[in-house]
């Protein structure tokens, strides 16, 4: 047993506030990704910024992807399920090579001529924080599957 502030708690439940404290670390940083997400969508809007169509299909495709990675992410926290937990692994490693793949598609787009040189920023912004939103969920997942490990 280890004493903490006067109380006696064992070492299984201690082990387990230092996970809870990580995954909370991990959902404030998918909020600031969303709140930058935000920011990038109301300056698109502001300046009127157009995006390719291919651009929109592929933002598209990278946030369903993101979208899947939380539900699987709080899917596995919700109901402590290590299964679920582990199947993020290949959902994270699609975002990233999804986020590779878009990223040197968007400047063959910017060196075509295609769309303006904000329209760049934007999407590449954009993309960069889903996949770290991706990465976040991944490790909210692994918690999880590790806490069961343990177990």
């Amino acid at each position: 047993l280890v004493e903490l502030s006067g109380s006696d708690i064992d070492v299984n439940e201690f082990a387990r506030v230092g996970d809870t404290y990580h995954v909370l670390n991990d959902i404030e940083r998918i909020g600031d990704h969303a709140e930058n997400i935000m920011e990038l969508a109301e300056e698109r809007n502001r300046k009127n910024v157009e995006i390719t169509p291919e651009g929109i299909e592929e933002l598209k495709n990278i946030y369903n992807y993101t979208n899947l990675a939380m539900d699987i992410a709080i899917e596995s926290y919700k109901n402590n399920d290590k299964q679920k937990a582990v199947s993020i692994e290949q959902t994270e490693k699609r975002i990233d090579e999804l986020q590779k793949e878009y990223r040197d598609a968007h400047i063959r787009r910017l060196n075509a001529g295609r769309c303006s040189a904000l329209a760049g920023i934007l999407f590449l912004d954009l993309i960069s924080n889903l996949e770290r939103v991706g990465d976040h969920a991944k490790n909210i997942a692994d918690t999880i599957a590790e806490i069961k490990e343990r177990d």
